[in-house]
């Protein structure tokens, strides 16, 4: 592998910030112990939001973040925030007051299957296990949700989406092996943008990451992923 394609494709660069063409989001979500009204629980829109974000997030993973802490509100009953993270060195303060202001953590990384699964291949086995230590120094569990846009009904685009599916497999075994969560879900929507379908795609990735596979007793754990043939990569 060639330095051009470890960088191209590292979620951790050498002076520690988080960049990664792959990479469409990546979100810290808390609960508290507070518990929400049956008001906010029913709201479409509205719920809380952290008080206080990371640096230069994306509008639209802003915009998801928001979502995904009022979907979880709803799911959850209990008072539910959202942070974008970079993970660079000098915002360890930050997602430290973060964690330490709610009872449990979880870091949801979505990626783009077309970039991470490319051809030539590249390294995604080692940042992401770089990323898994150091949010879980700090207490986080983090889960990874596979994007890709697979909307081509070509016979190319078949080929692509088989080899996407065999890619997925392999990815799950390295999450199962390696302590990372897998969010996968049968009923997640085919999203084209994160921004376009922002609440039903929270909905869903908040619905698997509260299953009992990923939440008991009141946090998040890393459970197993579904068997090869559940995988499920989205449309983005």
């Amino acid at each position: 592998m060639t330095n051009a394609d470890s960088n191209t494709c590292s979620l951790l660069s050498g002076s520690g910030g988080l960049h990664c063409n792959s990479m469409q989001a990546f979100i810290a979500l808390r609960l508290s112990a507070a518990r929400v009204s049956d008001d906010i629980r029913n709201l479409d829109a509205g719920g809380p939001t952290a008080p206080s974000r990371l640096p230069s997030p994306s509008v639209s993973a802003a915009t998801l973040a928001d979502a995904l802490s009022r979907a979880l509100s709803r799911k959850s009953g209990q008072l539910a925030e959202s942070m974008v993270l970079t993970a660079t060195r000098s915002e360890h303060e930050s997602v430290m007051r973060f964690v330490l202001g709610g009872t449990t953590t979880a870091a949801v990384l979505l990626l783009d299957v077309p970039v991470l699964f490319r051809i030539p291949s590249c390294d995604w086995e080692t940042p992401l296990l770089r990323t898994r230590n150091r949010l879980s120094d700090d207490g986080i569990k983090l889960y990874a949700v596979l994007m890709n846009d697979s909307s081509e009904r070509s016979l190319s685009g078949a080929l692509r989406r088989a080899r996407y599916r065999y890619q997925a497999n392999r990815f799950a075994r390295f999450c199962d092996t390696n302590g990372i969560g897998l969010l996968t879900n049968d009923e997640m929507p085919a999203a084209r943008t994160v921004g376009e379908t922002q609440d039903g795609l929270a909905s869903s990735i908040v619905s698997a990451l509260m299953s009992a596979r990923h939440f008991c007793c009141g946090a998040f754990r890393i459970g197993k992923a579904e068997p090869a043939a559940g995988i499920r990569v989205l449309s983005l």
